[in-house]
This record gives structure tokens, C-alpha cells and sequence, in this order.
């Protein structure tokens, strides 16, 4: 996705954590063989750009960067858009639209894209967007007051505006992810510091106040902003270190990294383990100082999420909420959720009420399903916002980041002979491919790099909430005249399925002849669950069964399907090896129907088996295109 692994669960908190426990991986080495086949397409669409043309073009055509091979975002002077995890809105001192991201001064295979900000201006949302301009690198931000030193990290940047002032909300790091702040500041101009342009600090540090870690502020990494005019209330919603296991166990920076790493079987990731959304007191804001106690806990989702986007459809009072599954750099499922203030979820129909816990704020969303037409990794995409389209009240845009195309790197130095290196180019086969994963050309860890894309999407308010088939593919799409209903929706990267997936063989499990292992999106493509029992003898009811399961029968990017009623003999607790109750957000994944979507490669997806009777299936590699008509 966007940040290297240390902010993102790093922690190995049970085995199979990777997406695949160590017997399917034995498994997976031992049926390895073959080699992997790339397919030709004809292009339906162009895919290059002249040097020195800026795209979009600023005609409102939207040509989104799906694949490898898509059309490259540039700015007017030819140089690449790179404003990534952040912010698109119309500036209302200036009367331009701006976007705002991270991005990195160099770029090289293996940059993260986030030792500064770039701001880029357009006269429309469409563009043609400027040059790029750059608002705070790594060593401004940390001259600024109560920043500290210690920063190397800046990331998801959202702009907030009030009064003729710019509140600029920030990620704070270190190399580390053990800092986990945000930063906040308020300036009159969007131009980086200076004597005539001086930034205040209104808060840099962790947020609210968490009693579940002896009253310390939260430690706080993926966020975003939303202004929400009817409650008047302005929303911070962000990945929090929420939940705490009980002992022997203990949260990471309970300790130094050092004791930590010593003691991986109790040092815990608690960073990260539900998304807390905070009403930040405006008042305070307003007048250029926040406290930790200037953030109220307002709703909490228990979880591992991040990519998060809060909006509301226009004229309803029903709080909306995308969220990503956590992963590396690749794509998850992305789910969607509503919610009122102050209302209580819904309790689980299909499987047992969550284990209690207290939690910061009450339990308000309820999952309204995965609305990317059934693609398991989001259209190649992770959520950044959610905005109305300002030509056509009744459509919204999505904007989500692509951070597959990046070059990869090894985590240390070759994995195998014959493998890139750290600091070679590969395209991944998806976001965090371990060293030992077969035929795995690009391992450890995918970074964007200078080759992420933009995705953006147009979608009807009427159909939030109604329906997984909300978000299509289109090869094109105007902001001007958006897609309507009779055109074809498109998608791609399903999970796998016989009849959808050339090559695919369902693979039976403990059930017998007509019980076959679930198949989810992991870490290094789509393989059956973690740990799941593959024979009656390997599904036992004790806790080396559970083990072998991690954290999946919670983890949200498996979207439910980890779970049934007889698994492990049904004593698997959804608080031990990892889990968090109510960590999935009681979303459950309904499956591709043709009848409502078409893949872009006729009654087949773009996926692949790795290898000849491999269990690993790729998501859609190389160059693909989507039908344009």
C-alpha cells in the first residue's frame, strides 16, 4: 500500500501471518514446478503519453491506471503526478483545484515516497495539473517547533480550511513506524514555511487518551479528514493501538525495538488494531493550539484496517466509511460501511457474538459489503477519498492509489540467485512476497516508487449501500458525463474460481470430496486460508490447530471466509494467536455473479496459477486492458 512493512504489521503475531501457515508452504514448495505464462493483448486503449504533455489532458476524460502498461499521470512539464495517499479539493482562497500527497525528492527502486509533500494546481479537477511543487520536504518539518529530530517519515496529508487558513493534517515517523504521531498546521498561504509564510505547530504527537495503555495518547498511523456538515463536527478517523492482549502479552513499545524483537512470542503489534474516529475541538484549532484532550473519541471500527475515506451521500445523515484491509504495499478488499453517531452496530447474524472488550468509543458501523464489483484487491486500488464530482450532483469520484506497479526490492539482498535484488526493478507479483514463496521473481517488499498510479472512479450516490457492484472498471470515463447503468461494469482479480480462473483447481480440505478450502487474498497472491486443514487428521479441536490459523479467522482482509462453524472442532477464540474480536467488521464476501459484472478477458479474469499445480494464483500481471465500448 503506501508505508514500508513497520507500520503495517510486522510483528509476527501467529504463524501464517504472511498468508500461508508453514505447512501450506511446505506444501507450496514441494508442488512447484513449471514456469509462469504471460498473455498477449491487443490495446483498446492508447498507452503513452508525448513528453512534456501533461495527462489528463484537462478535457475530463479519466483513463485509470489499472495495470503495469496504463497510461502515465503527468504534470504539464512532463514530469510524473506524484501525490500519493492524499488529498484532491478546491482551494478556496486561490479558486483552484489542488492535490496534495507524499512523494520522495529521488526516485530509485525501492523509494517509499514519503520524505516530502508535493502540492500540484489545476484550473479544473481535471486538470491539466501544474508542475509539481514541493511544500515540505523531511528537514523543514523538522525545524518546525515540536516536531522533533527524530522524523523521516511524512505521509497522508489532508488539508482542512476555515477562516482564510490552511490546517494541513500529517503522518509523523521515523524510519522505524515506532513514533505513530500526526502532526497538525496552520498557515495563511499552502506554500512551505517561511519569515513570510510562517507555519504554526497546532499539535505534533499521539492523540486522545488511551486507557488501555496507562492513559497515553494513541499511537496513530494511516488517517484522513473529513469536514462534516451536518453534525458540524470536523473527523479525524485513524488506525489506533486500541486493542491490548492480555498478559504475558505486551505491545511493542512497551519495550525497546531490541527487547522486543528478543521476545517476538509476547511482544505484540497493538498499532494498528482499530480505526478510532476522533471530533477534533475546532474552537482549539481555530485558534492555533490542540491538546491530546482536544480529540474526542466519537466511533470505533476493531480491526486491522487502513486506506481509510469518511464522506456522507449528499442530504443524508448516515455516516459512510471506506476501509482497506491491511497488507503490505498490495491491494486488499476494500469494504464499505454505515453508521449513524451514537447508534449501536448490528450483532453478527451468521457466527457467535465477538468476545467483550472496551473500546474507545461505541461499535457504530455496519458493513454494507465490498462495493469493487467483487475484485478482491480493489481494482488494484487503496482508498485516499471520496468526493462529490463537482460537474454532477447526483456522482461521486473515488480516488485510490495503485501501489502495485512499483519496483520492487529484496527485503535484505537476493533471496535466490537469479532473483532482483534490493535495489533492482521488477514488477511484483503483488504486495509482500517472502523470500521461499515459489517462483516469487520480486521478493520482500513491493514499493511504489516513481511508477505508482492514480485510480479514480465515478459512482452513482444512489447506489451506496445498495450493492457490491458500485465501483467498475472503464477502460475511460468523463467527469463530465459520468458512466451510467447501461454501461458494461467491468472488474477484475476475483477470487479464484473454477469456471473464472484458467488453470484453477479447487483444493479439497478436511470436508471431504465436496469441501473445498477457501481461497483469499494474501500477502503474495491468492491462496486458501492460512493454516486451513486440508485433511480430517490436520482439523483438530485444540490450539495447535488454532494456532496454525493466526489471525485469520478476524483478519479483515479475508473478508469472513476464514471461519466455519466446525473448524478446529469450534474452540479457536477469536482474542488468542493474533485475533481481534470483531476485527473482520462482520463483513462477509458474497462472490462474483456474471449477471451483474463482466471480467475484462470475456468469461475469464486475468489471474493465473504461479506454476503448473501450484495452490498460489497471481493477480493479473503485465499488460491488460479493459474493453473500451
Amino acid at each position: 500500500r503506501r508505508e514500508t512493512l513497520p507500520c503495517q504489521l510486522t510483528m509476527p503475531a501467529a504463524a501464517g501471518s504472511l498468508g500461508a501457515g508453514p505447512a501450506l508452504l511446505l506444501h507450496l514448495l514441494l508442488r512447484a514446478s513449471g514456469a509462469l505464462a504471460l498473455r498477449a493483448r491487443v490495446p483498446l486503449v492508447a498507452n503513452s503519453t508525448a513528453a512534456g504533455q501533461a495527462f489528463p489532458l484537462g478535457d475530463g476524460r479519466v483513463v485509470p491506471s489499472f495495470f503495469s502498461n496504463s497510461p502515465a499521470w503527468t504534470s504539464t512539464d512532463g514530469g510524473r503526478l506524484k501525490a500519493h495517499s492524499g488529498m484532491v479539493f478546491r482551494d478556496e482562497a486561490v479558486g483552484s483545484w489542488r492535490w496534495i500527497g507524499n512523494s520522495d525528492q529521488f526516485d530509485s527502486p525501492g523509494s517509499l515516497q514519503n520524505t516530502q509533500l508535493s502540492l500540484y494546481t489545476a484550473p479544473q479537477i481535471e486538470g491539466p495539473w501544474g508542475p509539481m511543487e514541493v511544500l515540505l520536504t523531511v528537514e523543514q518539518a523538522r525545524d518546525l517547533e515540536k516536531v522533533g529530530k527524530d522524523i523521516d517519515i511524512l505521509e497522508r496529508p489532508k488539508v482542512y480550511q476555515r477562516g482564510g487558513q490552511y490546517y494541513l493534517f500529517l503522518h509523523l515517523d521515523n524510519s522505524a513506524y515506532r513514533l505513530r504521531r500526526v502532526g497538525i498546521f496552520k498557515m495563511a498561504r499552502l506554500e512551505p514555511p517561511s519569515q513570510s509564510n510562517p507555519w504554526t505547530t497546532v499539535f505534533a504527537g499521539n492523540p486522545g487518551t488511551n486507557k488501555n495503555r496507562r492513559e497515553r495518547g494513541f499511537e496513530v498511523c494511516d488517517f484522513n479528514i473529513f469536514f462534516d456538515e451536518a453534525s458540524d463536527q470536523l473527523f479525524y478517523a485513524t488506525t489506533t493501538d486500541s486493542y491490548v492482549w492480555t498478559d504475558p502479552f505486551y505491545c511493542d513499545t512497551d519495550v525497546t525495538e531490541a527487547a522486543c524483537k528478543a521476545d517476538m512470542e509476547h511482544c505484540k503489534a497493538c498499532y494498528n488494531t482499530a480505526v478510532v474516529v476522533f471530533s477534533v475541538h475546532l474552537p482549539s484549532l481555530h485558534n492555533g493550539k490542540l491538546w491530546s484532550s482536544s480529540f474526542s473519541p466519537v466511533a470505533t471500527l476493531p480491526g486491522r484496517w487502513e486506506g481509510i475515506s469518511l464522506f456522507r451521500k449528499p442530504g443524508e445523515s448516515t455516516l459512510y466509511m471506506m476501509c482497506s484491509g491491511q497488507d503490505g504495499f498490495g491491494s486488499n478488499p476494500v469494504s464499505l460501511f454505515s453508521g449513524q453517531l451514537g447508534v449501536p452496530k448490528q450483532p453478527p447474524t451468521d457466527r457467535p457474538n465477538p468476545s467483550w472488550y472496551d473500546w474507545p468509543a461505541p461499535q457504530i458501523f455496519n458493513c454494507q459489503g465490498q462495493p469493487f464489483s467483487a475484485s478482491a484487491n480493489a481494482l488494484n486500488s487503496q482508498p485516499a477519498q471520496v468526493l462529490q464530482n463537482p460537474y454532477h450532483p447526483e456522482h461521486a469520484i473515488y480516488i485510490g492509489d495503485n501501489w502495485l506497479h512499483g519496483p520492487g526490492r529484496g527485503e535484505q539482498s537476493t533471496c535466490t540467485p537469479g532473483q532482483p535484488g534490493r535495489l533492482e526493478e521488477c514488477e511484483p507479483y503483488t504486495g509482500t512476497c517472502p523470500c521461499g514463496w515459489p517462483d516469487s521473481k520480486c521478493p520482500g517488499t513491493s514499493n511504489p516508487g516513481s511508477k505508482a498510479g492514480h485510480v479514480w472512479l465515478s459512482f452513482p450516490w444512489k447506489k451506496v449501500g445498495q450493492t457490491d457492484y458500485l465501483l467498475c472498471a472503464h477502460a475511460s470515463w468523463s467527469l463530465r458525463s459520468p458512466p451510467g447503468e447501461e454501461e458494461t461494469c467491468y472488474t477484475f482479480n476475483i477470487l479464484p474460481q473454477a469456471n473464472r480462473t484458467k488453470g484453477h483447481t479447487p483444493v479439497t480440505d478436511y470436508g471431504g470430496p465436496n469441501s473445498f478450502a477457501p481461497r483469499v487474498r494474501s500477502a503474495c497472491g491468492f491462496t486458501v486460508c492460512p493454516g486451513w486443514p486440508l485433511t480430517q487428521e490436520e482439523n483438530t479441536a485444540d490450539e495447535k490447530c488454532c494456532a496454525k490459523l493466526g489471525d485469520s479467522l478476524t483478519s479483515p482482509k479475508y473478508m469472513g471466509l476464514c471461519w466455519r462453524q466446525d473448524l478446529c472442532g469450534g474452540v479457536c477464540k477469536d482474542s488468542d494467536f493474533g485475533n481481534i474480536p470483531g476485527g473482520d467488521g462482520f463483513c462477509r464476501h458474497q462472490g462474483f455473479d456474471p449477471s451483474k459484472a463482466a471480467l475484462i478477458e470475456g468469461g475469464y479474469d486475468c489471474t493465473l496459477p504461479r506454476l503448473a499445480g501450484s495452490l498460489v494464483v497471481d493477480s493479473c500481471r503485465g499488460e491488460h486492458w479493459i474493453p473500451s465500448h
